[in-house]
This record gives C-alpha cells, structure tokens and sequence, in this order.
C-alpha cells in the first residue's frame, strides 16, 4: 500500500511541476525523491554511490562519439567491494542449527541484497586501470595518426589442467589455479576468469585487448598519458578472496573500455556482444 501511494504522491507532484527546475521530495524511509519537469522521477544519489552509478549504465558498444563516463571517473573501488563480499560470504556460511532448506531460503536472500552502494550480485561492476608497464599501454603513430590501446591479459595455462584434476572454484586457495586468464587492476588485486565470453585476444608483447582511435597529435600528445581502461564485469562464486596478499575476484567479462580520464570522453569500446 505504501509504494502505491508513493507512486500516486510521485505521479501527482510531477505532473503539476511542469515548466518548473527539478523538486526534491522525502520518502517516510528517508530517501530523497527527485521530481522532474518532464514528469519523470528518480531517486537522488548520495555521494558514496557515485563511482558505481555508470556501472549500470556502461557505453554503449562501438559508440566513439556520444558514449561517455563522468570526468576523473573512478569505478568500483575493489578494496570496499572485497571488503563487502567477504562479509557476504561469512553470512553464506551454513549454520549447524539451520536445515539445508532453511540455509538455501537464507541464502538467495542475502544474495539479492546491495553490496556496494546500490548494486547487488546481479549487476555489472566496472574496474578502472591506470597506465602501468606490462598493464596498460598506449602508442601513437604520427603517419597514421592512430592511437593504439593496448590492456594485456594473463594466460595461465596450467589451470586447464588443474581444473580438469578437480580444481573448483568455490573451494580455491588461488583463483589462478582454476582460471585460464586474469586481468590485473593495480598491485594488490586482479579479475579472474576461465572464458573469454566471445571476446579475441590480440598479441603485441603479450595476450591482451587492442583498439584504436584515430586524433591528431596535438590530442594525441595531450592524451597519450591521461588514457585508461576499465573492465565491466559481473561476480561470479566464489566472487572473491584472498591469496598472498591479492585481492582476487571471480569474474565473468561484459565490456572493455578505453576513455579520457579527465573529460571521460570513451575512446573505444571492445564488447562480446
């Protein structure tokens, strides 16, 4: 009844706000509301779910002129987001008081809970990475004015064969062990996954994604060291852990991109889709 009455209180309001700027309206459950002149609403965002938001609404694929992220666009912070899933695995832990029905009726419920911000397991997730030898690489030819984007990825190639020994994933020590390729965000973590989902490696010095953007090079010399990639992904089990200091996440690949980090203008756009 009372989502009811909040849609009525919404459509009402928004339809007598016409010609005027946005309206911002309190919830009983204290969040706020904004009323648009064109009769649409949304929930207003506060500032910790800002960096998530585009995670929702990645670039669209192969769009080089429209597609954009917000300036010095961050991404999921991966040390709140382990912090997060670490705390969701310790309540997917069974009790020994619980029967194996009441465990799984308990569990899909924690699973449809938010983990960071507003976003649950059912969500993308996008991970930015820095320019960093032998990480992110980009090169301009002058001649043909092209800009190549180059993020590597990491073949293990002994995974196939432990994963075929009986390694599993929700059980790993290392997510390397069962996982054919990964991806390192910074230092201390990296995205790990055992199927390219339709996407092709390229080789340069080593495995990786590859793009192009054609500029000039005055853009090309103000860019060449403000460039960076992101990875959209989504969780998969056991999402994530520990192992020798690293930060590791069990992922499945959505998107890859290479954007402008001070306009967050996307450059390119490499997709299965």
């Amino acid at each position: 009844m009372n989502r009811l009455l909040l849609i009525f209180i919404l459509t009402f309001t928004a339809a007598t706000a016409c010609g005027q700027g946005v309206i911002e309206l309190k919830t009983t459950d204290g969040r706020t509301v904004l009323l648009k002149p064109d009769g649409t609403w949304e929930y207003k965002k506060d500032a910790s779910e800002q960096s998530t938001v585009a995670s929702r609404n990645p670039p669209a694929s192969g769009d080089k002129t429209t597609s954009s992220l917000s300036p010095n666009f961050s991404g999921t912070d991966p040390k709140a987001l382990f912090d997060r899933l670490t705390d969701l695995k310790q309540r997917l832990t069974k009790d020994e008081f619980e029967t194996t029905a009441q465990f799984e009726k308990r569990a899909a419920q924690e699973k449809q809970k938010p983990v960071l911000g507003t976003l649950t397991l059912a969500d993308t997730f996008t991970f930015v990475i820095s320019q960093s030898p032998l990480r992110l690489d980009a090169e301009y030819n002058a001649d043909s004015q092209q800009m190549t984007l180059f993020l590597s990825v990491s073949r293990n190639d002994r995974s196939s064969v432990r994963t075929y020994l009986g390694g599993d994933k929700k059980t790993a020590w290392n997510l390397a062990d069962v996982n054919v390729y990964h991806i390192d965000i910074d230092n201390k973590a990296a995205v790990f996954f055992d199927d390219l989902n339709g996407f092709t490696l390229s080789k340069k010095f080593l495995d990786g994604f590859m793009a192009q953007y054609h500029l000039n090079v005055d853009e090309a010399k103000r860019l060449k060291n403000k460039i960076k990639a992101a990875v959209l992904v989504q969780l998969d089990e056991p999402y994530a852990i520990p192992s020798m200091g690293e930060m590791q996440f069990q992922v499945r690949l959505v998107d890859v991109y290479f954007f402008d980090q001070d306009s967050g203008r996307v450059l390119a756009t490499i997709s299965s889709r």
